[in-house]
């Protein structure tokens, strides 16, 4: 790019795949003076969010900065900030003053919504317990391992990995659905099977996990999105049967919704799956290829699981489970929820690449989605 041409082309590929885009300026001796960076296919990195906290260490008292930067020039419409995975404050402004009532680490987030759905996100650790405070930039890494916090916290810092803090923190589930999936296939599908009896009704209204969100995406030829908060007591569902059996219309493009559920799962640090609900009859050759999906969600760190409800050709997208019949759709759900328990987001400083490829970690633990 110069003065006169300002602009270019950059080919990314046929399919979804995270890359890190580069600007740089030299100046009449070849050095460079400027440069610039933006992640493509990055989620959560849509707009700019910094926070510039300052604690005191006799009294606790810690007073927040918050800044960001938009491309359109908006103030977000949303902006929330949580303390150890736990709700702070909903208030979008650019100052935050709380106690600290401890002096050990703790880790502070700051997600914000922007027009559009843009979205950007921030954390620092704060302390008071040595002579003044600590921040430094984080990177949320999804971890899947059996055990408390303090143990995986202690095995990953046994393995040399830096970690400034572990927590639960929130879950998010998407599902892809296709359209007309249940009543395509000729299930046994029934609400009134499903809900003979008040126990049956008891088990497949049973929350996926406390605190868990769950959006719906119907893969349809344009994608269609529903929203909603699967703690409800009937809520995943009422919603999952209904978006299968009545939403969408052909040809799917799963390939691309499993892609575009994969953003939507990694937006904000959290534990994270995406469920593929499929019977197998949709063309392969229909939106992205499988395969590129799987490595682009590896490269986010999003689990992907799939459901098949059996009669059509599975080869596209192979493994998964059968979840014809209510005990298979039961054992389905307690198989997620257990993936969901058993995940942790270990926050991690000083990666310069939020892909994190050479991360390694100890023993039995994984990253999510790559083990």
């Amino acid at each position: 790019m110069t003065a006169k041409r300002q602009a270019c082309e950059v080919d990314l590929g046929p399919g979804p795949a995270v890359h890190l885009l580069e600007l740089t300026r030299t100046g009449p001796d070849g050095r460079v003076t400027e440069r610039a960076t933006r992640w493509i296919n990055l989620p959560g990195v849509d707009a700019d969010l910094e926070l510039s906290p300052v604690c005191q260490p006799q009294s606790g008292q810690c007073n927040v900065r918050i800044f960001w930067a938009d491309a359109e020039k908006s103030n977000p419409t949303s902006l929330i900030l949580r303390m150890d995975g736990k709700p702070l404050s909903h208030e979008v402004a650019h100052s935050l003053s709380f106690h600290m009532k401890d002096r050990e680490p703790h880790v502070l987030t700051a997600e914000a919504t922007f027009p559009g759905g843009r979205t950007a996100k921030a954390a620092v650790t704060l302390g008071t317990g040595f002579g003044g405070t600590a921040s430094t930039a984080l990177t949320a890494v999804p971890v899947a391992a059996r055990g408390s916090i303090s143990k995986i916290t202690r095995k990953l810092a046994a393995g040399g990995v830096g970690v400034a803090a572990v927590e639960r923190g929130p879950s998010h589930v998407v599902f892809v659905i296709e359209p007309h999936v249940f009543a395509r296939s000729r299930m046994e599908f029934s609400f009134r099977r499903f809900t003979s009896s008040h126990e049956e009704w008891t088990r497949l209204t049973r929350p996926l996990i406390n605190g868990n969100t769950m959006t719906i995406l119907i893969a349809g030829s344009r994608i269609l999105r529903v929203d909603t908060h699967a703690s409800i007591r009937g809520s995943w569902f009422q919603q999952l049967y209904s978006a299968g059996l009545n939403l969408g219309n052909p040809p799917a493009m799963l390939g691309n919704a499993v892609a575009v559920a994969g953003m939507l799962a990694a937006k904000r640090p959290g534990r994270r799956a995406v469920v593929l609900i499929t019977d197998g009859k949709t063309p392969a050759g229909n939106g992205f290829p499988p395969a590129t999906v799987r490595t682009y969600l590896r490269q986010i760190m999003v689990p992907l699981e799939v459901w098949h409800i059996k009669g059509g050709n599975e080869a596209a997208w192979p493994g998964g489970v059968d979840i014809r019949g209510l005990h298979a759709l039961e054992a389905a759900m307690s198989d997620l929820s257990i993936t969901l328990k058993h995940q942790a987001v270990a926050w991690i400083p000083h990666l310069t690449d939020p892909r994190v490829p050479d991360l390694s970690l100890p023993g039995k633990l994984h990253i999510a989605g790559r083990q």
